[in-house]
């Protein structure tokens, strides 16, 4: 009961609307330094800042100017924004909560039908796009002549520019469940499929570590890493969920969110950089650019890393040699985000460091772990409804589905076995997504992870991708650095060592051969989503052509016989 009394008084002060929360925030410390956004790809050229009062000057600003191009119907319209990573992302969200109307936003990578199916599905009516942006904006109207753009005004402009406020009168008990944001999921599994967000979901979502109770002797894996003044430097997209999410949680916690360049992906030499610059407290990144800093850009930066107080992840599994790496050579408390878009981040411990790798949950927000079958040692993650209140926060998901009662998050996790130290576990390790098995034409199931996530830190790579669906083998694509010179038989000759390494590792159906080796074209470089981890459908579909070819090849010279090229004439 005690407990349940603690929780609901945090929840208490937590339950407000994140326009208030800015308002308050800019009140009591307007001079605090919200976010730190690189000038330039040559960070030594410095950051342009923007601080609490900024902030809420550039919402009003724009909560005028969306009202200024709004339609004179009385319906509520759905607006999207398209734009660089700056920090116009969540200032125009904001604003348009202040405003009443939904913003979607569609990620600028995306295919253009699936920002177009994303504007149909959400009865867009109008375009708000930053000028570097003003060519798509124009081919997403030859498809929709309906739809109205409005290019947004810059950065500067809007925190500069003087206005009266913008009177926001909403209550958090009247308002909670109002649609607020429109996000999509990252397409890692599919095309993008937009999400409501309600203000309940993103309380949820931004303060679903902040609120756990504390676990005697235990540190609680989350943003209470991320201290009040100090700097958190994080790249995940401002039209994702995580980037959202990082961008939402500073003005909650008091901490600076420091950014690269807007117009340049995030990569391990920016993140170099910007340690060299400022003092870091802790990174949150994809595994890619967590494992191109540590294992390529570590050097002349010892001083920096040993600073570190914490390294997080998200989006995918860590490989196992960065993060001994960070184990061996650090202090910082190394933890992972684990989650979706719809369920926001799950309640995590920090394992121990023998077991960095590993999750566990927090005891008393343990989600269903259900065995695949009945003499599997795996189990998906099977959320629940909470009915009490206290409990209920910790499920931003079912703000999303409220007619839900249960969500199956799809992710198969394998249990730990052996000793553990005394008051820890049970630990779980990742293992693969339902929508990750590759079935080859024999019926073996394969789960490309395990390869995947050994050669990803290879030095010569920026990824890979295992394939062979409806296959009798397994064959991999290589995506290559950049600024990679090799030819692709002597990046193959380079990187096969490991791919043996990899294979030893499992079964033999599961084993990439040495004739089934792909080297992705400059001009095809690997399809991501706005988290940083790569879409296997629309990658596997890019080459679709090479990959066969190559099976083909393969077959001719080895005989064997595949179902897929067995065509029948009617």
């Amino acid at each position: 009961m005690a407990l349940a009394t603690k929780i609901m008084e945090k929840l208490n002060r937590a339950s407000r609307l994140i326009p208030h929360i800015l308002e308050e925030e800019a009140r009591k410390n307007p001079e605090r330094i919200v976010a730190m956004v690189a000038k330039t790809s040559d960070i030594s050229e410095g950051f342009n800042e923007v601080n609490a009062e900024q902030f809420l000057r550039g919402v009003d600003f724009l909560a005028h100017w969306v009202d200024s191009n709004k339609s004179k119907s009385a319906m509520t319209e759905t607006f999207a924004f398209i734009g660089s990573q700056d920090f116009r992302y969540p200032i125009i969200e904001i604003a348009c909560m202040k405003t009443g109307n939904p913003l979607l936003l569609p990620r600028a990578g995306n295919a253009l039908a699936n920002t177009v199916s994303l504007l149909k599905v959400t009865k867009s009516t109008k375009l708000f796009y930053a000028t570097q942006y003003s060519e798509l904006a124009a081919r997403i109207l030859e498809v929709l002549p309906t739809l109205e753009k409005h290019e947004i005004p810059t950065l500067q402009e809007i925190i500069t520019t003087k206005n009266k406020p913008y009177p926001y009168t909403k209550n958090w008990d009247t308002n909670k469940d109002e649609l607020a944001l429109i996000i999509h999921t990252s397409g890692s599994t599919g095309a993008p499929k937009p999400k409501n967000c309600s203000h309940g979901y993103l309380s949820g979502f931004i303060n679903n570590s902040v609120l756990l109770p504390d676990v005697p002797g235990r540190a609680i894996a989350g943003f209470k890493f991320v201290e009040k003044y100090k700097l958190l430097s994080s790249g995940c997209s401002f039209s994702h969920a995580s980037g959202l999410g990082m961008a939402l949680t500073t003005i909650m916690l008091g901490s600076t969110l420091v950014r690269g360049p807007p117009n340049e992906p995030s990569s391990g030499k920016i993140l170099h950089d910007i340690m060299k610059a400022l003092p870091i407290q802790g990174p949150i990144e994809v595994p890619s650019i967590i494992e191109q800093l540590f294992l390529n850009h570590s050097e002349g930066l010892e001083d920096e890393i040993a600073a570190l107080k914490h390294v997080s992840w998200l989006g995918g599994p860590l490989s196992q040699e960065t993060g001994d790496f960070i184990i061996r050579n650090t202090d910082a408390v190394l933890w992972q985000i684990f989650g979706s878009t719809e369920s926001a981040q799950l309640p995590l411990l920090v394992p121990p460091k023998s077991h960095w790798s590993h999750l566990e949950f927090h005891p008393q927000f343990l989600p269903e772990l259900e065995p695949v079958s009945s003499d599997s040692t795996l189990c998906e993650v099977v959320l629940n409804k909470y009915n009490d209140p206290a409990l209920a926060w910790a499920q931003p998901v079912f703000h999303m589905a409220p007619d839900q009662t249960q969500w199956r998050t799809r992710d198969i996790l394998r249990r730990c076995k052996g000793p553990l130290p005394d008051g820890v576990g049970p630990l779980w390790k990742f293992e693969n997504r339902l929508d990750d098995l590759i079935i080859l034409s024999n019926a073996s199931k394969v789960n490309p992870v395990h390869i995947e996530t050994l050669l990803q830190s290879h030095p010569l790579l920026n990824g890979c991708l295992v394939f062979g669906t409806n296959r009798t083998r397994c064959g991999v694509l290589l995506e290559p650095k950049e600024d990679s010179t090799l030819l692709e038989e002597d990046l193959v000759a380079k990187v096969w060592p490991d791919v043996e390494k990899a294979n030893d590792t499992v079964p033999e159906h599961a084993r990439v051969e040495r004739q089934l080796v792909l080297v992705a074209k400059k001009n095809k470089m690997f399809e991501r989503a706005a988290k940083g981890t790569i879409v296997r459908s629309i990658c596997t579909n890019i080459y679709k052509a090479e990959i066969d070819d190559l099976y083909a090849a393969f077959e001719t010279r080895n005989h064997v016989f595949d179902k897929t090229a067995l065509k029948v004439r009617v």
